[in-house]
């Protein structure tokens, strides 16, 4: 049945389509592939009973065979998987299965096949871009956020939550009314003053202020946001990082404090120096 709905098929589009394609029957035998499918696999596959699912990888083979069934049931499936390539170690494909429907019935499944090495390279390349900036923020004690004022949504790096005293892994992130509260005194004023302005100019900020941790712990943060605005002018974001610099003011207000000790000694000095 399979082979004469194949006749019927405009074979000669298949043969050219960029993306590789399979006609697979209800056995799971390969009975016709394309040009790109047989660059895609390094195969040629001429026998019959040569199946799809042998050219995947054994670790992936009971998922694609489950994935399978699922399309002869007339379900449309995708899923990501990797093949044993005939000149290359393995191959990373993102396959389609459609049910070919004859009569009303499953007569056997399309298999169109992509490559997908480069989305995962490019996948495993952001998780690597991502851990190594988490690394960075953590050894600069620098936390990172940005706000979608359409969406009133906000997004803080893990690293800001913990110079918050926050637990990053409770998925919680303040609303800029619950900022304030973590806020000593007049610096509230002055932050609020500073994020308003931003919204409503698109002007970028600088601003150093003191937090109190849920702990009671205080500390000194300098923050620098810029406005990200839309073809109108409206302002759609705000992004923004937050520096802990507790240690660092500590000891510049020694140094200053050695400074100005120095300082009185010498202006007392009765011997010239």
């Amino acid at each position: 049945m399979i082979i004469k709905h194949l006749d019927r098929l405009n074979t000669r589009l298949l043969k050219e389509y960029s993306e590789g394609i399979f006609f697979i029957n209800c056995e799971g035998d390969i009975m016709f592939s394309n040009e790109a499918a047989f660059k895609l696999t390094g195969n040629e596959h001429k026998q019959k009973s040569q199946q799809l699912t042998a050219l995947i990888h054994k670790s992936k083979q009971q998922q694609a065979q489950e994935l399978f069934q699922r399309a002869l049931k007339g379900e449309k499936v995708h899923f990501s998987t990797t093949i044993n390539h005939k000149t290359k170690e393995e191959l990373h494909l993102y396959i389609t299965l459609i049910p070919i429907i004859v009569n009303e019935q499953v007569a056997g499944v399309y298999a169109v096949c992509r490559d997908d090495s480069k989305e995962q390279e490019r996948s495993n390349h952001i998780s690597q871009l991502e851990t190594h900036l988490k690394m960075e923020q953590k050894l600069a004690n620098v936390g990172s956020w940005y706000y979608d004022v359409t969406e009133d949504k906000s997004y803080w790096s893990p690293q800001l939550h913990n110079i918050y005293g926050l637990n990053p892994n409770r998925l919680f992130t303040p609303s800029f009314k619950e900022v304030l509260q973590f806020i000593n005194g007049c610096d509230q004023k002055r932050l609020e003053k500073a994020v308003a302005e931003a919204l409503s100019t698109g002007e970028s900020y600088k601003i150093e202020y003191a937090l109190m941790r849920p702990n009671g712990e205080e500390r000194t943060v300098f923050e620098q946001a810029d406005a990200l605005v839309d073809e109108q002018g409206n302002v759609i974001q705000l992004i923004g990082v937050v520096h802990d610099i507790t240690e660092s003011k500590v000891i510049t207000n020694e140094l200053k404090q050695k400074e100005q000790q120095f300082q009185t000694i010498y202006n007392n000095l009765d011997a010239g120096i």
